[in-house]
């Protein structure tokens, strides 16, 4: 019963009111159905006439005070929950109370509302108790029931290895009776049997001697058992006669395997099909603890499907019959499909009614499994037998210990031969492999050909009669009694073809100029070629061999400090070495070393392939020599280019203050300010060391910082610029700066007349494939509707167009849509004036 089903209460006391009063109360909840009576007699008689959950009761009563009344109850309800509920709160009469049986002693007054809730919380915590307590004892008579349905005596002790159980089967054995035995330490009944001390399990088989004196050969196990935090709380000792053993070698094994099967699941289920005892088997066959299984209906064991079957099983064992080693299909915590040899027998209670079902499990599935795998050994065999890219040929050992007639041969040695299998049967191994190789066949005595077997070179005559190079591994066994021999026959014409090249390489690698060697993994020479040899002054090959790569050929360390540590990882090195010949001539080599590695960082070898350079390092630093003297002279033209420059400007300066017209002056500073531009890319290169290419963000800002301090302007000047990290040759970055110079130029004097400050931004990026964009612009006015730059009156948007379009091959776009900006799409140039 749960406390859903409610609670059914008995209240006794002598006023009415207060009776009434505690019915409203208690029942508002719900969960009780309360009883009320006066006197303590009629209390006693709904007692023996119906069934309550609890009693409340008053102390003072006239009729039969409420010690009284308790004792009477306790003579007829041992263990119904009995609560005193009294004003009288004296502590002799607490006392008195609870010493006479009473469960507990509330006292009335207060507040009506948190009173009744106490006295509401105090019953159901009693009846709960009380369930739970006779759940638990019908758990346990369960339990019995099934231990003493076991072929096998069990005893269960606590931790001090006193008796708390003792089955059927143990009692006829020991002679002691479950009352008896039961509160005894283990080795007053069985002493003969440790008491499990140490938490692990023991086996053994002893001989004892019961109480009545028989003897005994007993076969047992002491396990400990665990509660729920895992802390052992006692041990169960399970044993069975083996008497019969001994007396029987036939049935040793036999029984031995049983004893050794007692690890099956078992399990205790309700006439529901609510499981209510797991085993340790079960939660290892299962994969379910107990606390997580028990509670729960068993078909969450079953596969879908099922449901029927499961049914029926039921049906059977309702009507008392034991269903025994049917095998079924059963679910694992994880999710696997296991196969269960299960006998279920029902359990009764005194009276013989079924209440229970006991069912022991077995694991079936691994021999299940087996079965199907040795039906299926036969298939595997000749699958792999027919597809083998080998030829096999099995045949028989005569009794001179010769090999004998074919028994078997896989598609592939037909195929070679040209017949079938039939007339291959016919015929001996004699006749298939080439005379001028039998006598290589081992005695077929030979122990070794049974525990390693052999293998030669032969050949064998194929379909057209042509030999065929061959490699033979035979091996002898037994094949269902019968001793066999096993040929497995490699065709090897290709590896005799692969070592013919092989050795044509090798006689190629030895006339190369290029010098060749091998090193084993402690990085020993094992082949060095004819070139390797000369370039080491060694006339002899065989000097070097066995010798160390890395000293002394290649001195200061860098072979074992920089280039084995990554050969080793599976790396490749390349790269220039100084070396020393045998003859101590210093000389450079272009080195290439590679790593064969059997498994990571386990190499095989390395390969050393490496040319003397020494010439051509020599005309190297010469050519160096030279490119740097001609690089100085190239700077001290750009220098004397730009100062050039600087004097003409400095020229047109002093024309300029000469001039009388303003028209004229301008059209000069124009001209004075493009000749600071060209002469500005001059002194970018030769600044920046790199005589071929100018380095745009650095170039752009700086003609614009000029630009801007110039001081052209009429109103303070914002200046952003946004330029990507591109590099220019000189004739595309001189036509770009002019282009900017002419935009910002023209920007600075006219865009911004009524304006009180201005704003002016230039971009460059690389905007697609091959493909520059150069975008200067302002937030001046604008340019007047209709404006075509291509017809341009100005002289500097003139010069703009032909520089974008003529010597540059770009294009050029204009807007004015909140100010003036000018678009430039140019191609990428390489030094050779081709498109990138």
């Amino acid at each position: 019963m749960t406390r859903d089903e409610g609670i059914r209460l008995l209240l006794v006391d002598d006023e009415p009111a207060f009776l009434d009063l505690s019915s409203i109360f208690l029942g508002r909840s719900g969960s009780f159905h309360v009883d009320t009576v006066q006197s303590p007699h009629n209390a006693l008689e709904q007692l023996s006439s119906n069934h309550y959950d609890a009693v409340v009761s008053d102390y003072l009563m006239a009729e039969m005070d409420g010690i009284s009344f308790l004792k009477a109850v306790r003579s007829c309800e041992p263990d119904i929950p009995f609560i005193i509920f009294t004003g009288k709160g004296r502590e002799e009469i607490v006392i008195e109370a609870l010493n006479s049986g009473a469960d507990a002693y509330l006292q009335k007054g207060g507040e009506p509302v948190p009173q009744y809730a106490e006295l509401a919380r105090t019953v159901r915590t009693l009846v709960d108790k009380r369930r739970a307590f006779r759940e638990l004892f019908g758990e346990q008579e369960r339990m019995r029931v099934t231990l003493n349905s076991m072929a096998d005596g069990m005893i269960i002790t606590d931790t001090d290895s006193r008796i708390t159980l003792i089955n059927a089967v143990a009692q006829n054995i020991t002679g002691w009776s479950e009352d008896e035995a039961d509160g005894r330490v283990l080795s007053d009944v069985m002493p003969v049997i440790p008491a499990g001390e140490g938490g692990s399990d023991m086996k053994g088989i002893v001989t004892f001697v019961s109480r009545n004196g028989d003897h005994f050969d007993l076969s047992y196990t002491v396990t400990p058992l665990r509660g729920v935090d895992g802390g052992q709380v006692g041990n169960a000792v399970v044993f069975h006669d083996v008497t019969a053993e001994k007396k029987a070698r036939k049935y040793h094994k036999l029984l031995a395997s049983i004893v050794e099967s007692t690890d099956d699941a078992v399990l205790v289920m309700n006439g529901d099909g609510i499981i209510r005892s797991w085993n340790r088997a079960a939660e290892r066959i299962y994969g379910y603890a107990a606390a997580e299984i028990i509670g729960k209906q068993v078909s969450v064991l079953l596969p879908s499907g099922q449901n029927d079957e499961h049914n029926q099983i039921f049906s059977r064992l309702h009507a008392g019959e034991q269903v025994k080693h049917f095998e079924t299909g059963r679910i694992r915590k994880d999710g696997q499909m296991i196969i269960v040899s299960v006998t279920v027998s029902p359990l009764r209670d005194a009276v013989g009614r079924v209440t229970a079902f006991s069912s022991i499990e077995r694991d079936v599935t691994a021999q299940r499994e087996a079965e199907n795998e040795l039906r299926l050994s036969e298939e595997k065999y000749r699958m792999l037998f027919d597809n083998a890219n080998d030829a096999i040929v099995l045949n028989q050992i005569q009794p001179d210990g010769r090999p004998g007639r074919v028994i078997d041969a896989n598609p592939r040695m037909l195929e070679i031969i040209g017949c079938t299998r039939s007339d291959l049967c016919q015929r001996s191994i004699q006749d298939i492999i080439d005379r001028n190789f039998w006598e290589q066949y081992p005695d077929m005595d030979d122990p070794s050909l049974a525990q390693q077997g052999c293998r030669f070179t032969g050949s064998i005559r194929t379909s057209d009669g042509s030999p065929l190079p061959v490699e033979i591994g035979a091996h002898r066994f037994d094949m269902k009694g019968t001793p066999v021999l096993l040929n497995i026959i490699r065709d090897i014409s290709e590896r005799i073809a692969a070592e013919r090249e092989l050795r044509i390489k090798e006689s190629a690698m030895e006339s190369s100029l290029i010098g060749s060697m091998i090193l084993d993994p402690d990085g020993r020479i094992t082949y060095l070629n004819g070139a390797a040899a000369q370039a080491w002054d060694c006339s002899d090959k065989r000097e070097l061999q066995g010798a160390l790569f890395g000293k002394p050929f290649i001195p200061d360390g860098e072979w074992e400090q920089e280039i084995l540590p990554q050969l080793r990882r599976g790396g490749v090195w390349s790269g220039e070495a100084a070396a020393l010949s045998s003859a101590g001539r210093a000389f450079t080599i272009d080195l290439s070393v590679s790593s064969v590695l059997d498994a990571p960082d386990v190499p095989i070898c390395y390969v050393v392939s490496f040319a003397d350079i020494t010439s051509r390092k020599q005309n190297e630093r010469d050519l160096e020599a030279s490119i740097e003297e001609k690089s100085i002279l190239l700077t001290e033209i750009h220098h004397r280019v730009k100062n050039n420059l600087q004097i003409i400007s400095g020229m047109i300066r002093l024309q300029i203050r000469e001039i009388v017209q303003e028209e004229a002056a301008a059209s000069l500073r124009e001209c004075e300010n493009r000749i600071i531009t060209m002469a500005l890319v001059h002194e970018s290169l030769y600044q920046s060391g790199n005589l071929g290419e100018i380095r745009m963000r650095e170039h752009i800002r700086t003609l614009a910082d000029n630009l801007v301090a110039a001081e052209m302007y009429t109103c303070p000047l914002h200046l952003e610029l946004d330029i990507e990290d591109i590099c220019l040759d000189l004739d595309t970055a001189i036509p770009c700066s002019l282009i900017i110079n002419e935009l910002m130029t023209n920007s600075i004097k006219h865009a911004f007349l009524d304006s009180d400050e201005g704003r002016i931004w230039i971009s460059m990026h690389r905007d697609r494939p091959n493909c520059i964009r150069l975008e200067v612009g302002d937030d001046g006015p604008g340019l007047p509707g209709g404006f075509d730059i291509s017809s341009a009156r100005s002289l500097g948007l003139r010069l703009v167009y032909r520089l974008v379009t003529q010597q540059l091959g770009g294009e050029i776009s204009v807007s004015s849509c909140d100010g003036t900006t000018y678009v430039i799409r140019l191609p990428a140039m390489d030094k050779g004036g081709n498109e990138r």
